[in-house]
């Protein structure tokens, strides 16, 4: 399986498909649908059927072929080990081979296969790349030859399934998607994404109407497909009028969207009720001027959104994931209002004071929390520690929680329930933020509730203009903080070169039954232990092995966690 939004690597003109009889028909690009299925049926029923074992015996030969190179290309995909989340890289690769198969390479079964498919494909057979909704349940690239599914990848996820499976089109239940709501079902279910009309972005949102929260709060606007952009542009952009149309997006989701993408040339909309009244707006006037047609605009949107999405994923980064929260009144999902940075000035802040948070109400909501290097090894004697995975490499982060929003750690009282307490907690409300120029400024949450007129709270500034000892002491700590990230990111980098992290599946047991958490990761001990001596020296060189052991020291505290959870559901 593969994340979609990787598509954009895909050609986006629509594809026609001729058969023999000579008629045509519009399918959109990689859609799962066989055109002209009698006769397709025919020459799968001459050619392909007879030879079944003989083609996967030929596609997994092309598949052997290809994987050393890819697994040399990319050994890691957002923190998972090859061949697990690369389903398109692999398909993209088998399509480009069998254009050109090394014939001499085959042994005598794959050989036959080879000769089936050829001879399909001179007949007229059909053979194409799609995506769609595999089972209801995930997203998939496969191939359409024939009338038979063609799956090259389908170890992707689950790394001991067999690598090829074919299977009678009609029983893969491989179905396109529908519209946008479909595809919000497919992509909340799979990947556990929150989905939100795109108010934000009214340029983008006739072609990408929506906008993703991922679990771990990763915000990114979708979908800049072929086939996700075609099937809108097919509709003349009612597709995307019928999720905009909605209620407006929240507003601490807009902030933060709106906040992360300060430097975009695109013109944001003033308020989430003017960015849904703008897109509609613009669906209807490209409806009306036939935009739809234009494939230059197409790859405009395309290149503009990938651009986006890469600034959102480094605003998780630097500024922190955006954050959801539960009301347990109404058990439904409200976004938590945007932390808003501003530095700390003396025009601002000289005739005023900041008190200390009296509770921790404020890290509710994160489930998870990055640690540096130099806090693992007192973090690791009271809580599970893990990793995520980003663009940038693994982050070594605190488990405080079982569910998306959870931090088990904050009492309902606001205190904290564990002995030890993360660093950039310690230090709020204050962050830092980098200039344009380099330089690291220290900032406050305005939206904290501490900065304070009055006698009562610390000084920002002494009278004679010097920076208060308590804000130079948070200054100092946070200056510290920053310094360890970046070494603890450069220690990541060579335990991910090394394939010594790897997926940590957790189950917990919950009143459905059983759940699965994915996206953290964990150590891999086997292959920790079973190390060359000169990688092992690499490892302790830069640092690595402490942070190692600390990982796989801290899993003990994670039936304490679930014990926490347990409490926690309780009336």
């Amino acid at each position: 399986m593969n994340h979609p939004d990787l598509d954009v690597a895909r050609e986006a003109a629509t594809d026609r498909i001729v058969g023999r009889s000579g008629g045509s028909h519009r399918v959109l690009p990689n859609e799962p649908r066989i055109i002209n299925s009698s006769f397709q049926s025919n020459l799968t029923a001459q050619y392909l059927l007879p030879a079944l074992d003989k083609l996967e015996a030929f596609f997994l030969t092309i598949r052997a072929q290809v994987d050393p190179e890819l697994q040399r290309a990319q050994p890691v995909k957002l923190g998972k080990p090859y061949p697990l989340g690369q389903c398109l890289e692999i398909t993209l690769t088998v399509e480009k081979r069998l254009r050109r198969p090394d014939i001499s390479s085959l042994g005598d079964l794959a050989a036959q296969g080879y000769a089936a498919f050829s001879a399909f494909q001179l007949a007229g057979g059909s053979f194409r790349q799609v995506w769609g909704d595999l089972r209801g349940e995930f997203f998939q690239n496969a191939f359409q030859l024939g009338t038979l599914y063609v799956d090259v990848s389908n170890d992707t996820v689950t790394p001991t399934k067999p690598k090829v499976e074919i299977l009678p089109f009609e029983k893969a239940r491989f179905a396109a998607i529908a519209d946008f709501q479909h595809f919000s079902r497919i992509a909340a279910r799979y990947w556990g994404d929150t989905i939100f009309p795109n108010h934000v972005l009214p340029e983008l949102a006739p072609y990408c109407p929506l906008v993703h929260i991922s679990p771990v709060g990763v915000v990114c606007v979708r979908n800049a497909t072929p086939y996700m952009v075609g099937l809108t542009q097919a509709g003349k952009f009612k597709p995307s009028e019928e999720v905009l149309c909605g209620p407006a997006m929240p507003t601490a989701l807009f902030d933060y969207v709106a906040q992360a993408l300060t430097s975009t040339k695109l013109k944001l909309a003033a308020s989430p009720e003017e960015g849904r009244t703008h897109a509609l707006r613009l669906c209807r006037e490209y409806r009306a001027k036939r935009v739809y047609g234009s494939q230059s605009q197409t790859n405009r949107v395309m290149a503009t959104t990938w651009e986006v999405n890469h600034q959102l994923i480094a605003a998780s980064i630097k500024r922190g994931a955006f954050k959801m929260k539960s009301s347990a009144v109404s058990g439904t999902a409200e976004a938590e209002v945007a932390p808003q940075y501003i530095p700390i000035s003396k025009t601002q802040h000289a005739s005023k004071r900041w008190r200390r948070s009296a509770s921790y109400h404020f890290a509710a909501g994160d489930a998870v929390i990055p640690l540096g290097a130099e806090e693992l090894p007192k973090a690791m004697m009271a809580m599970p520690l893990g990793f995520v995975a980003s663009e940038e490499g693994f982050t070594p982060v605190a488990v405080q929680g079982l569910a998306s929003g959870e931090n088990l750690f904050v009492t309902r009282d606001g205190s904290w329930a564990s002995n030890y307490i993360p660093a950039i907690y310690r230090g709020y409300p204050f962050t830092l933020a980098n200039t344009e120029t380099g330089q690291q400024v220290l900032c406050i949450d305005q939206t904290s509730g501490l900065v304070v007129d009055g006698t009562q709270g610390e000084l920002f500034f002494n009278d004679d203009g010097t920076p208060g000892q308590a804000v130079k002491g948070v200054f100092d700590m946070l200056t510290r903080v920053h310094a360890d990230r970046e070494s603890t990111a450069r220690i990541c980098a060579v335990l991910q070169k090394h394939r010594l992290i790897e997926p940590w599946l957790i189950k917990v047991q919950s009143d459905d039954g059983e759940r699965s958490i994915e996206g953290l990761f964990r150590i891999d001990e086997v292959a920790l232990n079973a190390l060359p001596i000169d990688a092992l020296e690499e490892v302790r060189k830069a640092g690595a092995l402490p942070v190692a052991y600390c990982q796989l020291l801290s899993m003990q505290h994670l039936p304490a966690l679930a014990q926490l959870a347990q409490a926690r559901r309780r009336p």
